[in-house]
C-alpha cells in the first residue's frame, strides 16, 4: 500500500507483503481499513498509520470473500459485498463493535458495490434481481424497500453518488465498460 500525496507528487511505502486492496480512510485520517488475503480467506483489517500495526476486524478463516468496502454516511459502519459460497450480499460491519449484519442477501441473487447517499437515505448497489445487473436503492430506514434505478441491458456497476445528487455508474455496453451519470 502506497500513499500518494497530490501536492509533492510523492508517493510513500506504507506496508510490504502485506496483501491488502481497497482502501478506506477512517474519518479521523488516523487509520486505513483494508482488505486482507491470508490463505485464501479476506478479512477486514485497519492499519493504524502511526504504528503501522494491523488489527483484524473479522475473523474468517474458510476461503470467504469480501468486496467493495465503504464508510456508510455516519461514519460509523463499514457496508461491503461478502460472499461465503456462491451469491454475494451486503454486509455491514458497526466499527466501535466489530459486529457483523448482512443487510440484503438473496439465495436468488447477486448484491455488490454498496455506496451510501451523502444524505444517508439509502445505500446504492448493484444487483441482478431480474438476470441483468443495475443500479439499486434501498431505504436505510427500511432495507426491504427497494427500488430499481437504473434499466439498462449489459450492466451496471459501481454507484457512486454526489452532494448534487448525480448518480455515477459503470455501464457496460458491446464495446467495454462506460461511466454514466444520472440525476436521481
Amino acid at each position: 500500500l502506497y500513499i500518494y500525496d497530490v501536492a509533492t507528487s510523492k508517493k510513500k511505502l506504507i506496508t510490504h507483503s502485506a496483501r491488502v486492496q481497497s482502501p478506506v480512510w477512517a474519518p479521523d485520517g488516523s487509520a486505513i481499513y483494508l482488505i486482507q488475503l491470508n490463505k485464501g480467506t479476506q478479512n477486514i483489517v485497519r492499519l493504524d498509520l502511526t504504528s503501522l500495526e494491523f488489527t483484524k476486524l473479522t475473523d474468517f478463516s474458510h476461503g470467504e470473500t469480501i468486496f467493495t468496502p465503504s464508510l456508510d454516511a455516519t461514519k460509523t459502519k463499514l457496508l461491503f459485498a461478502f460472499a461465503d459460497k456462491v451469491q454475494r450480499g451486503i454486509y455491514e460491519l458497526d466499527l466501535a463493535s466489530n459486529s457483523m449484519n448482512p443487510i440484503l442477501t438473496n439465495e436468488n441473487a447477486d448484491f455488490r458495490d454498496p455506496f451510501a447517499s451523502p444524505d444517508g437515505k439509502y445505500i446504492y448497489f448493484a444487483a441482478d434481481l431480474d438476470g441483468i445487473f443495475n443500479i439499486y436503492r434501498a431505504s436505510t430506514s427500511n432495507y426491504d424497500n427497494i427500488e430499481k434505478v437504473t434499466g439498462v441491458l449489459g450492466g451496471a456497476f459501481m454507484p457512486f453518488v454526489d452532494q448534487q445528487d448525480n448518480l455515477l455508474y459503470s455501464e457496460y455496453v458491446a464495446s467495454g465498460y462506460k461511466i454514466r451519470k444520472a440525476s436521481i
